[in-house]
């Protein structure tokens, strides 16, 4: 089965994220993913930085939360991790020689859109929980706007409890195509949201693990299929296991290929 990845990652893990993989030695490099493509027949890729790139200062001040204890991290100031420069990682992902890798760069708040006008790209990977709004820079989705640009979308937890604020910049900003990361983190108004909007769609990445089970995706791709991109979302989840769930589901041969590798060319063509 031919596949389609509208979300996988490259970079190192940060030292939190290792610790709750138990992966410190796990390095997401371009040899690792393309054998993993080659596995799995994957046709082409959207690649992005991993959201918490290797650096020093942030590593270092993770080893000291977690000595002092698992309480520390869940109370981690948000503002040094929305610092982190990506571009190092971003630039490594953009001189990949592979005709089926689509780079978009992973960016903050602090993004310059002057810079990103002089890329070559069709979309570009935001993290909301990075930024304290909980919301997308006003000048950032003017300018994706404008150039008719694709955003992936990891929703913070100010959208997932006021999405009205978010579709309402969904109905306004009609130029930019808003794929949500994580089946829209379960938001059941996204979700039905789906049929209003031409521009709005969802990804698979991570509905495998644990953390995401309150999410019925068999039912949201029974519902909206034509809306539902298959994202690998490795390595925070791998492609047997994404892969896995969805073969699980009593799907016809037209949708597994839909969800699986066509729908991804509404998006990136």
């Amino acid at each position: 089965m031919k596949i389609n990845d509208a979300h996988c990652h490259y970079g190192r893990e940060s030292f939190f994220g290792s610790v709750l993989r138990a992966r410190f030695s796990s390095k997401n490099d371009y040899e690792g993913l393309s054998s993993d493509w080659e596995k799995y027949d994957v046709q082409n890729v959207v690649l992005f930085s991993q959201p918490c790139p290797s650096d020093l200062r942030r590593n270092v001040f993770e080893f000291f939360k977690f000595c002092l204890g698992y309480g520390a991290f869940i109370s981690y100031d948000k503002k040094l991790f929305s610092n982190v420069d990506y571009s190092h990682t971003n630039d490594t992902i953009s001189n990949l020689d592979d005709e089926k890798i689509e780079f978009i760069p992973f960016v903050n708040s602090d993004v310059s859109v002057s810079d990103l006008a002089e890329l070559e790209i069709k979309g570009i990977k935001y993290y909301e929980p990075y930024d304290f709004s909980g919301s997308i820079p006003d000048n950032l989705l003017e300018f994706l706007n404008d150039g008719e640009l694709n955003i992936v979308l990891h929703l913070s937890d100010v959208t997932e409890n006021n999405p009205d604020t978010f579709l309402a910049n969904v109905e306004k900003y009609d130029g930019i195509k808003f794929q949500v990361a994580h089946c829209a983190n379960g938001v059941s108004k996204i979700i039905d949201s789906l049929h209003e909007y031409s521009n709005l769609f969802v990804d698979t990445s991570a509905l495998s693990h644990w953390s995401y089970k309150k999410i019925d995706l068999c039912e949201v791709i029974a519902n909206y299929g034509s809306k539902v991109l298959f994202g690998s979302d490795d390595p925070w989840t791998h492609y047997d296991k994404q892969i896995g769930q969805i073969e699980n589901f009593d799907l016809s041969a037209r949708e597994m290929k839909k969800v699986m590798y066509s729908n991804y060319f509404q998006l990136w063509k």
